[in-house]
């Protein structure tokens, strides 16, 4: 909103709104504008995705003389800008480097031409700069600490001066608080900011990285292909035009005789590559098989593939071979795949921890498990889906304390040269020691928070690919504690317990109490939280969007469902022009209408058409063993079991 400078005679004010239909094809903002103080409105006009809207004070009558140094947010909220002429120009202001950074207000200090101080309030923090913006300072308060986003600070003003020649902040949170702050009496510490490691793909989703015995790096991206990088540049990229099977990279391995194999998301699926072109292996089509999720290849040529599929896939030079295990170990996803000294096949399941070997599976079900990794001296650790993370030593399994950031959308396990385990999660790169853990983030050279893959390449150098791009440094240009595990494991924990140390919330409690349903869930992980949302009922099931994890999950009314990435942004088209759905029915837009597209067939999808627009809303969650529970707009309980069915 902005009111005209002269709103008091004129009563003028104009409101921008975003997410708006500006063509049947197109989205992007509206203004509109009221000269009766709001009473009626006017279209005033439009601005189509991609592009901004004027600002207010090119839109409303002139007022008095503004000064010389302003300040403004900028790209929805996402940095703040500052300009010393008046306005003529602009300059971005480096605040913080975190990517969850969003600008909830700026409040110059009443007196700022003398002080030069300037306060901005973001989702989670508090910053302050006495330098007009050189330089910022962080509240330190204990207050701030652990907000999620139903907590998230909102809203801020700030006082004018008054007698005391001091002056007031005051602040609000989405959770109803309301405080009023005095800026002398706060406690400030520095902002830290690093300059960025040196990153390559910079704005693309980095996924997977492989390393081969030459020191070639082979980067696999959601979106973009496949890149290999050497001797500090980029050498080729290919993509489907070359014969690359999808542009959207979800596995690769190198065969021993130097043969690179990439999958990804939609079928062939698979192709190799030569050096010199590329060579496709389509699945049979008799065996539905989703998405490439991991590859490998052992000291024979053989390459094993894990998808979304029930079983795993083997290519023995001519033909492919759907494995399952009839006793339902493989789950209906095989998230990662690693081959040990002895030839054995150690796979990561939806439903636990399964090995192959000899035309033999084995292991014992359990919850989900997310990657396994081999570390030096014969270690062994695996992710769960719960973020849980277990550590096989000495003919031991233990499991290591989890980062203190709670859930953290965990995901990928690296076991580095000097013993260390790193973790990629959603808040950045984690290191443990053995004893405790270390967290990098952007503030420290990440060029993004969400961390997906890991990997030291030949000499020795730390390779982590990220939503921004694959970032390396040098261990030991980083404060790394030494690595000291103990020596003796502690006793073998169990993974299922008795009884549940957590209850689940009370809005899943009266589902809860089904027995099966209980049985097939197994205990709440972690508190209920709450996270933005957004979904969209269809013909024949619903989608369910989470802003926290970025992800979409498709519900088909056969009680199955699927999750996918959302790999959308506002650089791409918003749906397809060309796609004109039956009369009352809806063509689903940006991420929903991506999956919706490319992931299921689009007009031929089982799930058909949309019922109505896509609607946001504040999403109740809470994590189990062996699923997860949560609601809709309306209050109806949703249930996701990790065997790929809902209630």
């Amino acid at each position: 909103m902005a009111l005209s400078p002269n709103y008091a005679a004129d009563g003028t004010l104009l409101a921008y709104a975003r997410f708006q239909r500006i063509t049947p094809w197109e989205g992007g903002q509206s203004v509109f504008r009221s000269t009766d103080r709001g009473l009626n409105w006017s279209l005033l006009m439009t601005a189509t995705t991609g592009t901004e809207p004027p600002p207010p004070e090119e839109l409303l009558p002139a007022g008095p003389p503004l000064p010389a140094l302003r300040f403004r947010s900028a790209g929805y909220g996402r940095t703040a800008e500052r300009s010393t002429d008046g306005g003529q120009t602009w300059e971005p202001l480096t605040i913080t480097r975190q990517p969850d950074f969003n600008v909830r207000a700026i409040l110059p200090s009443p007196t700022v031409e003398a002080d030069h101080t300037i306060y901005v309030l973001s989702d989670y923090d508090l910053f302050r700069s006495t330098d007009n913006g050189q330089t910022w300072e962080r509240w330190s308060d204990e207050r701030l600490a652990g907000r999620d986003y139903f907590h998230r600070l909102s809203a801020g003003a700030i006082s004018p001066l008054l007698d005391n020649g001091r002056y007031q902040i005051f602040i609000g949170t989405a959770a109803g608080e309301f405080w009023s702050l005095d800026p002398a009496a706060l406690t400030w510490e520095q902002v830290h900011i690093t300059a960025q490691w040196p990153t390559v793909l910079e704005g693309e989703w980095v996924g997977e990285i492989e390393i081969a015995p030459n020191g070639d790096l082979w980067l696999g991206t959601w979106g973009n292909g496949l890149v290999r990088y050497a001797e500090g540049a980029i050498m080729a990229r290919h993509t489907v035009t070359d014969g690359l099977p999808s542009q959207f990279i979800g596995g690769i391995a190198l065969a021993p005789d130097g043969t690179v194999w990439a999958g990804g998301d939609l079928p062939p699926g698979i192709a190799s590559f030569d050096g010199q072109s590329w060579t496709p292996h389509p699945f049979p089509e008799k065996d539905f098989v989703g998405g490439v999720l991991d590859m490998a290849i052992g000291p024979d040529g053989v390459v094993w593939v894990g998808a979304q599929a029930s079983g795993i896939l083997r290519w023995d030079g001519q033909k492919w071979e759907t494995i399952t295990d009839p006793e339902g170990r493989t789950g209906y996803r095989i998230y990662d795949i690693e081959i040990d000294p002895g030839g054995v096949l150690w796979c990561a399941t939806t439903a636990g921890l399964a090995y192959y070997s000899d035309g033999v599976w084995s292991g014992n079900p359990g919850g989900e498990i997310m990657a396994v990794e081999f570390g030096p001296g014969g270690t062994v650790y695996l992710l769960e889906g719960s973020g849980a993370i277990w550590r096989y030593a000495a003919n031991e399994w233990t499991t290591l304390p989890q980062p203190p950031k709670g859930l953290l959308g965990s995901r990928a396990i690296y076991a580095a040269n000097d013993g260390a385990l790193w973790l990629g999660t959603s808040e950045g790169a984690f290191r443990y020691d053995g004893q405790a853990w270390q967290q990098f983030t952007a503030q420290d050279g990440l060029p993004h928070n969400d961390v997906a893959a890991i990997a030291q390449d030949t000499a020795g150098q730390l390779w982590f690919g990220t939503r921004n791009g694959a970032a390396r440094v040098e261990p030991s240009a980083l404060k790394l504690n030494p690595v000291a595990w103990p020596t003796q494991p502690a006793p073998t924990p169990t993974s299922n317990p008795v009884t549940c140390t957590l209850p689940p919330h009370d809005s899943f409690a009266a589902a809860y109490a089904d027995q099966d349903t209980a049985a097939r869930l197994g205990c709440p992980l972690a508190e209920a939280a709450i996270s933005g949302a957004a979904f969209q009922t269809f013909e024949h099931g619903l989608m369910f969007w989470r802003a926290a994890s970025q992800t979409i999950d498709v519900l088909h009314a056969d009680g199955k469902w699927t999750r996918y990435n959302d790999t959308w942004n506002e650089t791409q088209p918003l749906d397809d022009p060309g796609l004109t759905p039956p009369e009352g029915l809806w063509q689903p837009v940006r991420g929903f209408g991506k999956v919706w597209r490319e992931q299921l067939g689009g007009p031929q999808a089982e799930i058909g058409w949309a019922l109505q627009a896509e609607q946001g809303y504040e999403m109740l969650l809470q994590h189990f063993s062996g699923g997860e529970m949560f609601l809709d707009t309306e209050g109806t309980v949703y249930i996701l079991y990790a065997d790929g069915r809902w209630d």
